[in-house]
């Protein structure tokens, strides 16, 4: 407990903040998850560039299809991720 705002049998209202919780343990989980997120989100920002950019390669015939595959697969996965990694 950080800080304790009434006592026990004080009037309070609806919307009143009764008490400060220190929680350094679990602020130290939600800075990671954050940090977390960030990272995947990144990772999905340049795998969606590099789609992009393959799939035009493609389409111009100057990369193979397997190229594109593993643009597109890669593409998913870091979807996933950045997905899966909100939900925590």
């Amino acid at each position: 407990m950080k800080k304790w705002y009434f006592d026990i049998g004080a009037k309070v209202k609806n919307g009143d903040v009764l008490a400060e919780l220190d929680t350094p343990e679990v602020d130290q989980q939600l800075n990671q998850s954050r940090a977390n997120l960030k990272v995947a989100q990144a990772a999905l920002d340049l795998s969606r560039v590099t789609y992009e950019r393959n799939k035009e390669l493609f389409q111009r015939h100057v990369i193979a299809g397997q190229d594109i595959d593993n643009s597109t697969g890669d593409f998913q996965v870091k979807e996933a991720t950045v997905t899966a990694t909100k939900r925590t």
